[in-house]
């Protein structure tokens, strides 16, 4: 009994440990981030001429929308890979 004692505190410090860094590294990306989108809205714009940048908002907005060019195909392949798996008809849909 003191044995699983002795493993839930070693798993417990563990997990401990792995959220802090895990939120540590999430928080100073999410500040990367912000900084540079504070670049990127004050500081380009004025560096450079109004039709520059309408012609770098229209090239970043092509950019954010070609994210969505798969139209789902890889929330697809998330459900229905794993459910073939389970049913055993994964190899025989990768023939086809």
């Amino acid at each position: 009994m003191k044995e699983d004692n002795k493993k839930f505190q070693v798993t417990n410090q563990y997990l401990k440990t792995k959220i802090l860094k895990d939120s540590t590294s999430l928080l100073l990306g999410r500040l990367v981030q912000m900084f540079l989108q504070l670049i990127n809205g004050l500081i380009i714009p004025k560096l450079i001429s109004p039709i520059q940048f309408g012609l770098w908002r229209s090239v970043f907005m092509i950019y954010q929308y070609a994210t969505f060019s798969n139209l789902g195909t890889y929330a697809a392949i998330g459900v229905e890979m794993p459910y073939l798996k389970g049913k055993g008809d994964l190899e025989k849909k990768k023939k086809n």
